[in-house]
């Protein structure tokens, strides 16, 4: 992403309606279908997800430093600079991972993916989101550096 879009998401994600409602799908379905466990928020972004959902994701992983120093400015520090196509992660060591708008930036998605279900223990969740509609794809999309969107 452009830094810009990494200041401006820091600075206005907690009370913009979009990240709202995202964040309260996501907890509704966690509540309802994953119990809390070990976790780890994949592209954590600037942290939102992971201070929001302590009961199942402890640790964040982004690959973009600028992603990483806001989310330690949010006073979580239980962070990893990692690539989501290659976790420095055991094999089937989490009960959960999460990735939320994140498969879009990446170019193997499929690589992403597999490494995400490496990294789950057997009976475990992942919980994905991605943003849908190909037609959409705007110059918003392309400041994100989001190479798609899904059908």
């Amino acid at each position: 992403m452009e830094a810009a879009e990494y200041h401006r998401m820091a600075r206005v994600e907690e009370r913009h309606w979009w990240f709202r409602a995202r964040l309260a799908v996501v907890r509704t379905f966690l509540k309802k279908y994953v119990p809390p466990g070990q976790g780890l928020d994949c592209s954590c972004g600037t942290g939102l997800s992971l201070k929001a959902l302590p009961q199942w994701v402890q640790t964040g992983a982004d690959l973009s430093d600028l992603a990483l120093k806001h989310t330690r400015q949010r006073g979580l520090n239980q962070l990893m600079q990692a690539d989501l196509r290659q976790l420095p992660v055991k094999d089937a060591a989490l009960d959960i991972v999460t990735s939320l708008d994140t498969l879009e930036h990446i170019d193997d998605d499929e690589q992403a993916l597999r490494e995400i279900f490496r990294v789950i223990r057997p009976g475990g969740h992942a919980l994905l989101t991605v943003p849908a509609h190909p037609w959409m794809l705007s110059a918003h999309d392309k400041a994100l550096h989001h190479v798609r969107r899904y059908r």
